[in-house]
């Protein structure tokens, strides 16, 4: 008996080393950012998306970040595009940033972030955080699935990656996801960086 996996739908994890300062500047960074409610937020403040601004980028810590999210994205495209999409990645490369700020009980609805080909998230700010609470959530984009009577005994309709700090996740901008409310961090912040990534000539 021959078994195929048809319609991957792929998710990278990926954990950075040494970076406590990098966390603690960014997080000082973003919360003397700008913050406004967002649409897909339940409690919580969002801030604008300026965080790889000129501006920003003066700032030692954002920019490491800025180098280090720049490599992942260059990895994934040379992976995924073509094995030249370091030399043109300033000219094909847009970047959209922001940060969440999740306090207890806050979480995002779900949602997708049509029309980019990457989004991405990293962590660094996450309390002590028991089971689910707090994660990403990634819904399966199957619609026929939810008939699926094991699939949905087995995970239900959608799969749970709890944050990690000094790490992240990437996934295809089109696939739903959310987060799940933060009910065990007590008073403490969880703070997410979300970057959307548009590629020019993708094909």
């Amino acid at each position: 008996m021959i078994r195929e996996h048809l319609f991957a739908t792929s998710v990278y994890e990926y954990k950075w080393k040494d970076v406590d300062d990098m966390n603690s500047g960014l997080v000082d960074y973003i919360m003397s950012m700008p913050k406004d409610n967002a649409y897909s937020m339940v409690g919580g403040t969002h801030t604008d998306y300026n965080l790889f601004s000129d501006k920003a980028l003066q700032n030692s810590y954002v920019l490491e970040f800025y180098k280090r999210i720049s490599s992942l994205v260059i990895e994934w495209g040379n992976d995924n595009i073509d094995q030249n999409f370091k030399d043109n990645f300033g000219n094909r490369v847009k970047m959209t940033p922001w940060a969440m700020i999740y306090g207890p009980n806050d979480y995002s609805k779900i949602h997708n972030h049509s029309g980019v080909e990457l989004s991405m998230t990293y962590y660094p700010l996450v309390p002590e955080m028991v089971g689910n609470n707090g994660s990403l959530e990634i819904l399966d984009p199957r619609p026929a699935a939810a008939n699926d009577y094991y699939q949905t005994q087995k995970n239900g309709d959608r799969i749970f990656y709890k944050p990690k700090q000094g790490g992240g996740y990437m996934f295809p901008g089109w696939l739903q996801h959310g987060t799940s409310p933060s009910k065990n961090a007590g008073d403490k912040l969880r703070i997410c960086i979300a970057i959307n990534v548009k590629i020019q000539n993708y094909v």
